[in-house]
């Protein structure tokens, strides 16, 4: 297994995701320095491969190589301000393509097929959504719940108050997470949300595995991606 993740990720967490594989300490170039770490900034996971950034670092596509990661590169770097910085900021799951579609990398947007694109007005998408296995989304945006709602989605929102982004008052719920397998990856405990209690809830009663890298606050580390060596 193949980790990419913020190299920022406090110290307290990185044993137990030490654990689960090889770790890419991931820093990338070009944005402000608040995302600058965060591989959903350079990197959009489709089903069948990946779609990064032309200036994805080039260490991490030699890892992505090393490994026989599939990848495309798309048209576009991702840049320092929006929406310049939410190019590749985007969900491919259950069918569907998920982002502001006013501002996707033209490959990116090439690359979905047969995917069924929904517009949002919200550009960092990937920052704020997660898919479950079910077919379902916990969401911390407003607007993509309302959005999704719309097509038949089963959403639920949670407010993101409280999870720690560097130089903002807070960060988005998809940026703490990622799916390792069939295991949901928390970067940080979801205890310490306003309303931890009905999001661990709502995992109990989906039968979703889950584990925290620590019993701190969550923390928006811009997605934990967990790649299959091939």
């Amino acid at each position: 297994m193949l980790i990419i993740c913020d190299h920022r990720l406090p110290a307290s967490m990185r044993p137990a995701l030490e654990a689960m594989g090889e770790v890419v300490w991931f820093h990338g170039p070009d944005v402000y320095n608040a995302i600058s770490g965060h591989p959903d900034i350079f990197v959009c996971l489709l089903p069948e491969q990946l779609v990064v950034a032309p200036n994805m670092p080039q260490e991490v596509l030699r890892k992505f190589n090393q490994h026989k990661i599939a990848f495309v590169i798309g048209e576009k770097p991702a840049g320092n301000s929006y929406p310049e910085s939410v190019r590749f900021n985007a969900l491919a799951a259950h069918g569907l393509f998920i982002h502001n579609l006013s501002h996707t990398d033209p490959v990116l947007l090439k690359e979905t097929g047969t995917l069924k694109p929904v517009h949002v007005r919200q550009g960092y998408v990937r920052c704020n959504l997660l898919s479950l296995p079910d077919g379902s989304f916990i969401t911390s945006d407003s607007g993509i719940l309302k959005t999704l709602s719309c097509t038949g989605s089963e959403v639920y929102y949670f407010n993101p108050e409280g999870i720690r982004l560097e130089g903002f008052g807070y960060g988005f719920l998809g940026g703490t997470a990622g799916w390792n397998g069939s295991t949901l990856v928390f970067a940080g405990h979801p205890r310490h949300l306003k309303e931890g209690e009905q999001l661990m809830e709502l995992l109990h009663q989906k039968n979703i595995s889950w584990v925290s890298l620590s019993d701190e606050p969550l923390w928006d580390a811009g997605g934990l991606f967990f790649l299959e060596k091939n």
